[in-house]
């Protein structure tokens, strides 16, 4: 188990409930309320997070997407590593054939987890308590689990039941869950997004990035005229100056200029051949992209490989 969530949990500090309700909220709320005191609701970003409704499961818009509304400021260096990770893990879509899907699938899941886990200690939570909430027609089915974070293992309960009769069902058994008279689940505790991939300033990755800023012609596969005429950037580094020198020629928009970031990322990545994967990780206002590259073609450096990449995927994002 992580340390860090073991020592909170042997503390048994006091804290703040974090509670989920996903599917009909107004049905169950106040057999929530009547037991939880301290609670704070967390519905929306746990749907936002874990992708409610969606077939394949969280795939954060393919690893690309930028922090939800109402992730903590605080963690979105985790969100951005996480999300770089599981991009440079499956690829980019379209994700063919059964094992690239489920490669996919699961990394994503995995990566939800992992999140969920960061925001409950970011607000010093005692217990996550999510109750998911199905209806169809006069039939109710009821999932409720329980995690007192740190611990090694979750309580969880099934009930199918009317729906006239939906509130009072949940409370007496939210009550059993409560009270660890349910039965237990051992709790996953998603630790490879915690060895995050190398990251630091642009230039630390290793020889892939050796060498100037490129400064030749970028034909954008997508184009469209809500592209920012220029890209400037916070961060240094020949990546971000090539990308910034190639843009302008390549986009021709007419979109107001963006302020942006690079950031980047490494890891290795072991079968047939070892390689060194390096992650570029572009983040402009609301928007996030990340690419990779792994080996240059022969007369390419890895910063014109990457510059191109990330512009090509910077372009696919806002002309969809």
């Amino acid at each position: 188990m992580n340390s860090f969530f073991l020592s909170m949990w042997l503390a048994a500090a006091p804290g703040v409930d974090v509670v989920a309700v996903r599917g009909d909220a107004r049905a169950v709320e106040w057999s929530i309320a009547a037991q939880v005191s301290q609670k704070l609701d967390a519905s929306q970003l746990h749907a936002l997070v874990f992708q409610d409704g969606s077939v394949m499961g969280p795939d954060f818009e393919a690893f690309t997407a930028a922090p939800v509304a109402g992730w903590p400021e605080s963690l979105t260096p985790a969100w951005v590593s996480g999300v770089a990770r599981c991009r440079a893990v499956a690829g980019p879509p379209p994700w063919k054939g059964r094992a690239a899907a489920s490669k996919a699938m699961i990394c994503g899941s995995r990566l939800a987890g992992w999140l969920w886990e960061r925001y409950l200690g970011s607000v010093e939570a005692r217990r996550s308590i999510v109750v998911s909430v199905s209806t169809e027609g006069a039939t109710a089915t009821v999932d409720l689990r329980l995690w007192e974070v740190g611990a090694p293992v979750e309580w969880v309960d099934h009930l199918t039941c009317p729906t006239k009769d939906l509130g009072a069902k949940v409370s007496a058994r939210l009550g059993e869950v409560l009270a660890h008279q349910t039965r237990s689940e051992r709790h996953e505790t998603t630790t490879e997004f915690d060895a995050a991939p190398t990251a630091g300033a642009e230039g630390s990755s290793g020889e892939l990035l050796a060498g100037p800023a490129v400064t030749t012609p970028v034909t954008l596969k997508q184009r469209c005229d809500a592209l920012p005429g220029t890209l400037t950037f916070t961060t240094h580094g020949p990546t971000a100056e090539s990308i910034a020198a190639r843009w302008p020629a390549a986009a021709k928009g007419t979109g107001p200029a963006r302020s942006c970031s690079l950031a980047m990322t490494q890891h290795e990545e072991s079968g047939l051949m070892n390689m060194t994967v390096v992650t570029a990780t572009l983040t402009c206002g609301q928007t996030t992209v990340s690419t990779e590259a792994a080996k240059s073609p022969p007369g390419r450096s890895g910063i014109d490989v990457l510059s191109d990449k990330v512009m090509q995927e910077f372009a696919a994002r806002l002309c969809r």
